[in-house]
């Protein structure tokens, strides 16, 4: 993912990467958190299908990534 950002982002390159790595690095640090809060709640169960869930969810919507066309003549 990190190689395609420069190709899709004409201007402020480093305001794109630093949202990417943003991107990258928050969930490692607020997922955790969250799944230890939720899982006394909801349970390990519910947590296991939420996350099957967004997987699934993350892969329909992969299909629908595209570069932007490029019409240089």
């Amino acid at each position: 993912m990190s190689a395609l950002v420069p190709s899709l982002v004409k201007e402020d390159k480093g305001a794109a990467m630093s949202i990417l790595n943003l991107g990258a690095g928050l969930p490692v640090f607020i997922g955790p958190a969250l799944v230890g809060l939720c899982i006394g709640i909801i349970g390990s169960e519910v947590i296991i299908w939420l996350l099957a869930g967004l997987y699934l969810i993350s892969a329909i919507l992969t299909k629908y990534i595209s570069l932007p066309s490029d019409n240089r003549d």
